[in-house]
């Protein structure tokens, strides 16, 4: 038996099955392709050109293939759009993996609801301590994530400078040295959702960010 290509997302536009989904005949819909790259083995060994022309190769018989079996596929900004029932029929690719319908002509994507609900964001907040009557030199700033459980980034952003303007981090203390301090709560940094379930295994990323940095002689890979 054939092996089709696996789709995801077809519930998002109320499609239960692919024969759904191939009923709609010739609607446009949009995906996006998750491409797979040769074996990492297979790769390991070569020169960095020649890993290169691999990855090409394999990359343009996926499309060439894709192609060949819906002639009317084109890609348009970084999506990929042809006939809903070319899509229903279309046999699993090499070096092409899921695809993830984005868009159905004629159809709306559904709202998530109960998905939306169970999300977790993590949120970086800066503090910034303020001594009384200190009005120059250096101040202290504490920059801090917090996991929140909330329907969107929007919300958990409101929520976690909520809580750092209404709990004990506000409230003033002082110092050994007499002065009057306290933490106010400056701005939200940025707000990243926690992909994985909170200490799933003991442990879960709450924050990645990514830049740019020259490179180091301890940082080079020579497999």
């Amino acid at each position: 038996m054939m092996k089709l290509t696996e789709i995801f997302g077809l519930e998002d536009f109320g499609l239960r099955s692919r024969e759904e989904l191939a009923a709609l005949r010739t609607r446009k819909v949009a995906v996006d392709i998750h491409w797979t790259t040769p074996a990492l083995g297979t790769l390991l060994h070569l020169s960095p050109r020649e890993r290169k022309r691999l990855v090409s190769e394999a990359y343009w018989q996926g499309i060439n293939k894709l192609q060949s079996l819906s002639p009317e596929a084109r890609r348009s900004r970084g999506k990929w759009t042809l006939k809903a029932e070319s899509l229903a029929k279309l046999p699993k690719i090499k070096n092409i993996g899921p695809m993830s319908l984005v868009s159905v002509q004629g159809i709306r994507k559904r709202l998530k609801r109960g998905a939306e609900a169970s999300q977790h964001f993590a949120v970086l907040v800066r503090l910034v301590e303020q001594v009384a009557g200190k009005r120059r030199g250096l101040e202290s700033t504490d920059d801090r994530t917090v996991i929140v459980r909330a329907k969107n980034a929007r919300e958990a952003k409101l929520r976690a400078d909520r809580h750092f303007r209404r709990t004990d981090y506000t409230a003033p203390y002082v110092l050994p040295s007499g002065d009057p301090v306290r933490w106010r709560p400056e701005k939200v940094l940025g707000v990243r959702r926690v992909v994985l379930d909170p200490l799933r295994d003991g442990i879960t990323t709450v924050w990645s960010q990514g830049g740019k940095r020259r490179m180091r002689p301890s940082s080079g890979w020579r497999p």
